[in-house]
């Protein structure tokens, strides 16, 4: 058996970008990298081959694994977030995916996770699960701006520390609204908005720009209603009165608020006025599980990935 522990991540912000090939392809972006980690461990035995928290899960990643790459480990997941709610928990399977065949090819764990990134990216995309999770969550921490798409190796982002003492609240609504079908909406208006509000938060990149242009892309993008903008405020009204909120957004299922640590919401009040599955509370991570990148270890795990 071994362990992995991998970040969450939730894009504010991103621009599909499709190449002729998968490590090409990903997106340009901004988003949260966020803890809990996910704790996953690789069983050399199992009777389900997904296990997200104790439930059983058939998903297309772990059966293409199985089917071409060989995939034989059984994977267990613990996270209190949903799988497909849009805090990037496919990315955490396929990059598990990715680690566990790299055992069989590797020995050294920088390499490993490496390969990881490559092969898990690739599941990725090919499923049109996610674009840019994989690399955020390999690489990014704070705020990642992803400047060129792909996995690690490939493509390219840097990180902007959040000092303040926040928290990341959020509301997991009941709907879900899974990613290939979010990636069939994005078009020539939404890419121009993108240009825009990315190059605008590129001038001062903060956290409370990140949620100023996360919160004008989700209205546009369709995630965020009037209706259900309306909702929110009525409950965050005083915290952003106040200046303890910093701002909040929509992704996917995710309502996801900013705001001070000491700042307490009223459970009871909330699921008076929202339809909430579930809340989370979560916090930005400070350090990247993959600090940097040797050149040679690319090289190494890029052949590898090509043998394949």
């Amino acid at each position: 058996m071994e362990k992995l522990r991998l970040p969450l991540h939730i894009s504010g912000l991103w621009k599909p970008i499709y190449r002729d090939n998968y490590l090409e392809t990903g997106s340009l972006g901004i988003g949260l990298v966020l803890e809990p980690l996910t704790e996953i461990l690789l069983k050399e035995n199992g009777e389900c081959p997904l296990k997200i928290n104790e439930a059983c899960y058939n998903v297309d990643h772990v059966r293409i694994a199985r089917e071409i790459y060989g995939l034989q480990d059984s994977i267990e997941m613990y996270q209190e977030i949903p799988l497909g709610a849009g805090a990037g928990l496919s990315a955490n399977i396929s990059i598990a995916i990715g680690y566990s065949i790299s055992r069989k090819l590797l020995q050294d764990p920088a390499n490993r996770i490496i390969f990881a990134g490559l092969l898990g990216h690739e599941l990725e995309v090919s499923l049109r699960t996610g674009l840019g999770d994989v690399i955020s969550e390999l690489m990014g921490y704070g705020i990642e701006i992803r400047r060129r798409p792909g996995p690690p190796c490939i493509g390219d982002l840097v990180n902007v520390d959040v000092d303040k003492d926040i928290l990341i609240t959020v509301l997991i609504l009941p709907r879900r609204v899974y990613t290939p079908t979010m990636l069939a909406t994005y078009g020539g208006d939404l890419a121009k908005l993108f240009d825009k509000l990315y190059h605008y938060f590129l001038d001062e990149a903060s956290i409370e720009r990140f949620f100023e242009v996360s919160y004008k892309f989700s209205k546009e993008i369709g995630f965020l209603g009037k209706e259900l903008e309306e909702q929110i405020r009525s409950v965050l009204k005083e915290g952003i009165a106040s200046g303890a909120v910093l701002g909040f957004f929509v992704k996917k299922s995710l309502i996801v608020i900013g705001h001070m640590s000491e700042l307490s919401f009223d459970i009871l009040g909330i699921r008076a006025v929202l339809p909430i599955e579930k809340i989370v509370s979560l916090k930005v991570l400070k350090r990247p599980l993959i600090d940097k990148i040797n050149e040679s270890v690319c090289s190494d795990t890029l052949r590898k990935y090509f043998d394949l």
